[in-house]
C-alpha cells in the first residue's frame, strides 16, 4: 500500500479516466481530421525504437514475474489462490513485489496507446479498428481499479501470460518493420492471434479454478476480467475468421469454379 500511495499522480483515478477519454479524443476525432488532407507518416526510425522499447518492458515484466515466483513461476496451478504467496512461504514482503510487477504493468497500458496513434499518423485506418481501440480502452481504467482497489494475487499470473504474448508481438511488430526482406519470413502472423486467443481461454480456466476452489477472492475482480476476457475471445474470434479464414476459403472457391 505505501508502495502504491507514493504514486500520487498517475495513480489518481483522475489520471486513468482522462488519459483513457483523451487517447479516445485523439484516435477518433483530432487525428483522423488532423490526417485528411496530409501524407501519411513514416518514421520507421521511431517505429523500430518503439517496438523494440516493448519488446525490452514486456520482457522486464516476464524477469519481474519469475524472479517473484523463482522456480515455481510455471506451477500456478497448485495454489490458485495465493500462487504469488504460497511460492514465496507466505512472505509479506512479495505483496510490495506484486504491487510493483502490477504497477508497471498498468504504466505500459497507457504506453500502449502509441500503437493507435502511430497507426493513425500513417494513416493506417484498417488497423484502428474497434477490436484495436476497445482492447487499448477498456485496459487502462480496468487495470487502475484492479491495482489500487481489488489486489488480487490472480492478476499477477494473468499479466504475466499477457506480457509473455506480448514479448512474441512486438517481435514480430519489429521484424515487419524491417522490409520485403525480412517480411516474407514472418509467415507466423496468425499464430500469434491463436496465442492471444488461447491465453484468453487459460485466462478463464484460471478464473473458473478460482471459483470452484472457493477462493476467498472479490467477486468484482472475477465479474470484470470475466466478461473483459470473454470480450476478448469473442472479438479476438471474429478478427481471425475474418482475417484469415477467409482468406484461406477464397483461392478454393475460386478453383473451384
Amino acid at each position: 500500500d505505501d508502495y502504491l500511495e507514493s504514486k500520487h499522480f498517475i495513480g489518481s483515478p483522475f489520471f486513468a479516466i482522462l488519459v483513457t477519454a483523451g487517447y479516445l479524443w485523439l484516435v477518433l476525432r483530432f487525428l483522423p481530421r488532423f490526417m485528411t488532407s496530409r501524407k501519411p507518416y513514416a518514421p520507421s526510425t521511431f517505429i523500430a525504437l518503439y517496438n523494440l522499447s516493448q519488446i525490452i518492458y514486456n520482457a522486464y515484466l516476464c524477469y519481474l514475474y519469475v524472479k517473484m515466483l523463482n522456480w515455481k513461476s510455471l506451477t500456478i496451478w497448485e495454489n490458485t489462490c495465493h500462487p504469488v504467496s504460497a511460492a514465496n512461504n507466505f512472505d509479506p514482503a512479495i505483496n510490495i513485489k506484486m504491487a510493483e510487477f502490477e504497477y508497471y504493468y498498468y504504466v505500459n497500458k497507457i504506453y500502449d496507446f502509441t500503437d493507435t496513434i502511430l497507426f493513425s499518423l500513417r494513416k493506417k485506418t484498417s488497423q484502428v479498428t474497434f477490436l484495436h481501440v476497445y482492447h487499448h480502452c477498456v485496459m487502462v481504467p480496468f487495470m487502475w481499479i484492479t491495482l489500487f482497489k481489488l489486489r488480487e494475487e490472480m492478476t499477477v499470473v494473468m499479466l504475466f501470460l499477457n506480457t509473455t504474448i506480448h514479448v512474441i508481438m512486438y517481435v514480430y511488430y519489429f521484424l515487419s518493420n524491417l522490409g520485403p526482406a525480412v517480411q516474407k519470413f514472418l509467415w507466423w502472423k496468425k499464430y500469434i492471434t491463436l496465442l492471444q486467443m488461447l491465453q484468453f481461454i487459460a485466462i478463464l480456466s484460471l478464473f473458473a479454478k478460482l471459483n470452484l476452489e472457493g477462493c476467498k477472492s472479490s467477486p468484482y475482480f472475477t465479474l470484470i476480467w470475466t466478461f473483459i476476457t470473454s470480450s476478448f475471445v469473442v472479438l479476438f474470434t471474429h478478427f481471425y475468421t475474418n482475417t484469415y479464414k477467409k482468406k484461406t476459403e477464397v483461392p478454393f472457391l475460386q478453383k473451384s469454379n
